[in-house]
């Protein structure tokens, strides 16, 4: 797919965070720094990061999906079993998880032995959104990876709230829809032109011969229009939609399933920057052409009348 844009999965405030905490571990040191940490991101999810100066091994991360995104079944397990392949014993699970959060991870950074294994479970402790969010994602294209995907209907995946993806399991490949449905009709006439510019621009450049296909539809595409018959708004896009078709080359290790799961999650998000983006530039070229004529007529000159010279008539 193409990555003009690329939401990173970690968040930087919490690898920050966790690192700097990990260097006092590591550092023997007998107190931490205090801090309650509140973290937003771009799509409505949250963290909370707390720590005490007492127990400076001892650090509390929270997490909340954005609203309407119930936390997947299964996540405490996922989480806690990705982490105890970086460092045994240093999370665990607290139920139920603190007020306001979908999970809530207790983390022992005296379980991590060195600046290597610090750095690793950081970096894994500031992805825990892209892990635990994408849980059934995942789990279609790992069959998909392994050979054991088969047909089913389409279902939807929640993003945020009011936008949804739908995926449609086939025997030899993933077929994953996004309806494009935007308040402003203008940034839906945008996001229009740049949907049909990127499908076009995957079927012209030779250096995408490898990406997964994809296909621009103004009406429903056949293959969830069962589905999407449940949404109104999903049913009739004003932005249409955008297909792709995932094949196992595409999934062929876990590191590439984590990416595509990913970048297909925040696609809608890829979508909005592009359409701020090009009102922005759109704005700004208004702006210059504006001062370009404001300089022009700054400089003009009028052309002074001429004046009729005084005669007078004699009448004899």
């Amino acid at each position: 797919m193409a990555s003009h844009l690329q939401v990173s999965q970690e968040n930087s405030v919490v690898r920050d965070t966790f690192s700097r905490r990990c260097g006092a571990v590591l550092a023997r040191k007998e107190k931490g720094e205090f801090f309650d940490v509140k973290v937003a991101e771009f799509d409505g999810a949250y963290y909370n990061i707390k720590a005490e100066k007492k127990t400076p091994a001892l650090v509390t991360l929270s997490v909340a999906l954005p609203d309407a995104v119930n936390m997947p079944q299964g996540a405490a397990e996922v989480a806690k079993r990705a982490y105890d392949t970086v460092a045994d014993g240093s999370v665990s699970i607290r139920t139920p998880p603190e007020k306001g959060y979908g999970l809530t991870l207790d983390c022992d950074l005296s379980k991590i032995q060195d600046e290597a294994q610090a750095a690793l479970f950081c970096s894994k402790i500031a992805s825990v959104r892209a892990l635990v969010q994408g849980i059934p994602l995942r789990k279609i294209l790992t069959d998909l990876q392994q050979g054991k995907s088969v047909e089913k209907k389409a279902s939807g995946l929640q993003v945020k709230k009011s936008k949804s993806m739908y995926v449609k399991p086939l025997e030899d490949s993933v077929v994953v829809v996004f309806p494009v449905h935007l308040d402003d009709e203008n940034d839906a006439t945008l996001a229009v032109n740049f949907l049909q510019h990127f499908a076009e621009t995957k079927r012209t450049q030779q250096n995408l011969a490898n990406a997964p296909s994809c296909a621009y539809h103004l009406n429903p595409p056949l293959e969830v229009k069962e589905a999407l018959a449940g949404s109104s708004q999903d049913s009739s896009a004003n932005g249409g939609y955008m297909s792709f078709s995932i094949f196992s080359r595409h999934v062929s290790s876990p590191d590439k399933v984590d990416s595509v799961s990913w970048k297909l999650l925040t696609f809608l998000h890829f979508i909005s920057y592009h359409i701020k983006a090009s009102k922005g530039h759109i704005q700004s070229r208004m702006r210059t052409k504006a001062d370009e004529w404001l300089k022009v007529l700054a400089q003009a000159k009028a052309t002074p009348q001429k004046k009729k010279p005084n005669t007078i008539k004699l009448q004899g």
